[in-house]
């Protein structure tokens, strides 16, 4: 089995942007005001606003060597996230300023894929990505909100120039 001239291991540094509006905010456990009264329960409120991630990641991969112009691979990575929420209404309702918060939690990456070899130096190819995020803890105008994390797929196109 040959390799190609650029080895089976590779190292990225990956980052990227992540957004989505909000719906709705579904919630269970124990809620607790400054008087000490504590609802516990779930319920769910409509919002308006958006939660964007930045995830920065750095990630091995491993591509599986074969006598073909095709190149499967695999590989995963680590690094952080950075959240951002802004919330502009709640049950319809607007918010007179935006509520807004930030935080990082913990990021991952499980990576799939294949690529085609063009010439020697381009190549096009089909990428799977699994990101996920470990609990992200709110500690500004959403003090007190916590998340128990959240997965994102995404399918790529790729082109990948080599010079």
């Amino acid at each position: 089995v040959s390799q190609s001239r650029y080895g089976a291991f590779s190292f990225e540094f990956a980052p990227g942007v992540i957004w989505n509006s909000f719906q709705a905010l579904n919630a269970e456990g124990t809620i607790t005001d400054g008087a000490g009264i504590n609802i516990n329960g779930n319920g769910s409120l409509t919002l308006g606003g958006n939660f964007v991630q930045i995830p920065i990641m750095a990630n091995f991969i491993f591509k599986i060597p074969t006598e073909t112009k095709w190149t499967p691979y695999f590989g995963g990575g680590v690094g952080g996230n950075y959240n951002y929420v802004t919330v502009t209404s709640v049950s319809g309702i607007p918010e007179p300023s935006a509520i807004k918060d930030n935080c990082w939690s913990m990021g991952y990456q499980g990576i799939a894929g294949f690529d085609y070899e063009c010439t020697k130096e381009i190549s096009l190819g089909l990428r799977y990505i699994f990101t996920g995020s470990t609990q992200q803890v709110f500690q500004g105008d959403l003090a007190g909100f916590s998340t128990q994390g959240s997965f994102t797929h995404t399918v790529n196109l790729t082109c990948t120039a080599r010079f």
